[in-house]
């Protein structure tokens, strides 16, 4: 059976017309999926910024945003401008709509969807179809798109390579340099809508190997430059600094020494995601490579086995010290187990022999855009997460669709990997139905955790509707992400530490951490607010659980790992009217 009757192949035989919208129906799935989900993390300050440009499009950053320990200047928060502005908008539009707003995440995936399918059209055109699936359904973009930027930003990056690799091979009567100018638009606005994609400029130089056209590469970067310093250049004008330099500056008010300490730390979440996100693709490798269906079946089984264990075991019971647990080493072993299987398979693409130099190229270009994503990854993160890795996701997914469309001729002793091709589609279908299991088990995961400070901010309001304890007092709240969200749609007021003065009588609304240390959801800043003992009689106590112990907040989002067992229920808020006055 030949590569050209894979299942999906066989689809775009019976109705060629039809392949055209798959990446759109794709798309459509992710959009789906994700306007059905409550606001996460970062989602709310970003709704606050959408808010503030509706109203005030030429001053974006002039208002002050409570989103860490006290409120301080919009501008001192990281947020580039692009989708902020796309989200407003939409809050014109349609106002504190989420589901609405969601919706309009779906231009950004069509072009994500499209964009990619280009890549692999070019790279390896006999994998595109499934490769596409298993993309935009994979663990690293399914779960995060959100209200965020990350996804955003990667569509228009990814779409300003495939516009490049367009202007390299110009058809359809499109000039060379007007491509070009395209290309330089979409990473300018790509940079601008998140920093990370800065690394998209040495790859786009690197992606000029194919063809050496200077005039069209100068053109293309000048233009991507031009666009990312004009805002620059608006934000100096008018707030004294640039948005990016002010940024930057505050990762380097440290000595070397400290500076590179805190990079080295990101080496145990770049290992514990991978451990994760990794193992599809390490399969893949495992699989094209000619190791023995055997191994790479039990290699499978051992992995599936883990991610059960370590997801359903509560992560009390693996503790091994205050600061380390079984999980967590797990997955960095795992992530290191499958990291270097990645490399190997970066090797091979390297040292792959096809027909001419410039697919040879192609091949190269992959690898060094990889190498450029780690080196982006530990020169523009300032925390773990598991969005951190969707530019080293995306290209190593590209890197194994284009091993899977080149025969190979490594300089290996053993000959029955020489020269191979994947004949047994029967494997590769299990394969891929691994790759889409991690991502829609994470994506079902984490719209199930998203769901628990919405359901506790309205299970609140209706305890105190129930009790009639609203009467004239002011309703008080702590914490970040969806639970500031929902708690500031109820009119309630947010607790300033140091402050905010709470009269007797007002009612206090507190989720309640199950250690008084860690990061713990909804994340309150840097200073606890706990009700002192003796001053407040407890109105309510709400509390969400459930019997998946697997959780994705917060450390899908800021941590070390994308899936770990919980030791305590997802959220337990007390509310509370208080008898005498306090100051907290």
């Amino acid at each position: 059976m030949r590569m050209s009757e894979y299942p999906l192949q066989r689809f775009q035989q019976c109705w060629p017309g039809l392949w055209a919208f798959y990446p759109l129906f794709l798309a459509s799935i992710v959009t789906a999926y994700n306007a059905v989900k409550p606001v996460v993390i970062d989602d709310t300050a970003y709704l606050l910024y959408a808010r503030h440009i509706a109203q005030h499009p030429l001053d974006p950053y002039g208002f002050s945003i409570f989103w860490y320990t006290w409120p301080e200047p919009a501008f001192e928060v990281l947020a580039p401008p692009v989708y902020l502005y796309w989200l407003a908008c939409g809050w014109k539009l349609f106002g504190d709509q989420i589901v609405w707003l969601k919706v309009g995440t779906w231009p950004w995936l069509i072009l994500l969807a499209y964009s990619l399918r280009t890549l692999l059209r070019y790279l390896a055109a006999p994998t595109e179809r499934w490769m596409l699936t298993v993309l935009m359904f994979s663990p690293v973009i399914l779960p995060s798109v959100n209200l965020m930027l990350d996804v955003p930003a990667y569509a228009l990056g990814v779409a300003a390579l495939a516009c490049w690799f367009r202007a390299n091979n110009p058809s359809g009567g499109i000039p060379a340099w007007l491509l070009a100018f395209v290309t330089g638009v979409l990473l300018g606005l790509a940079m601008q809508t998140k920093y990370t994609l800065l690394t998209f400029l040495p790859v786009l130089l690197m992606a000029r190997l194919a063809h050496h056209r200077w005039s069209k590469t100068a053109l293309a970067v000048i233009t991507a430059l031009a666009i990312f310093l004009i805002w620059e250049g608006f934000c100096l004008v008018r707030y004294g600094n640039s948005h990016f330099w002010y940024h930057a500056s505050q990762q380097c008010n440290s000595n070397l020494w400290e500076q590179f300490q805190t990079k080295a730390a990101l080496t145990g979440p770049l290992l514990g995601y991978w451990g994760y996100f990794g193992a599809p693709i390490g399969l893949l490798i495992a699989n094209r490579l000619g190791l023995p269906p055997r191994v790479v079946g039990g290699i499978a089984c051992l992995w599936i086995v883990g991610t059960l264990l370590v997801s359903c075991i509560p992560e009390r019971i693996l503790l091994i010290s205050d600061t380390l647990s079984l999980a967590v080493l797990y997955w960095q072993i795992t992530g290191g187990g499958f990291g270097i299987i990645t490399v190997v398979g970066m090797m091979a693409l390297w040292f792959a022999s096809p027909g001419d130099a410039a697919a040879k190229q192609f091949s190269r270009f992959l690898v060094l855009w990889g190498c450029v994503e780690l080196v982006g990854y530990y020169l523009l993160t300032p925390f773990g997460a598991a969005r951190r890795l969707m530019g080293w996701t995306l290209v190593t997914h590209l890197a194994v669709a284009r091993l899977y469309s080149l025969p190979l001729s490594l300089p290996l002793r053993h000959k029955s990997i020489m020269d191979r091709r994947p004949t047994n589609h029967t494997r590769i279908a299990g394969w891929v139905a691994i790759s889409l299991l991690a991502g829609w088990t994470i994506a079902a995961i984490d719209w199930l955790d998203a769901q628990a400070e919405k359901w506790c901010v309205e299970q609140a309001s209706q305890a105190l509707e129930r009790e009639a304890q609203l009467g004239s007092g002011r309703i008080w709240f702590t914490g970040h992400w969806g639970f500031q969200h929902y708690a500031l749609r109820q009119g309630w007021e947010h607790i300033i530490p140091g402050s905010s003065q709470i009269r007797s009588g007002d009612i206090v609304v507190l989720p309640i951490p199950p250690h008084p240390e860690g990061l713990y959801r909804p994340h309150v800043g840097s200073i606890p607010i706990l009700l002192p003992e003796g001053t407040y009689q407890v109105i309510a106590q709400i509390i969400w659980d459930d019997p998946i112990i697997a959780q994705t907040i917060p450390n899908y989002y800021g941590g070390s790992v994308a899936l770990i067992g919980r030791s305590h229920p997802r959220l337990r808020v007390v509310v509370a009217r208080l008898l005498r006055d306090w100051c907290p």
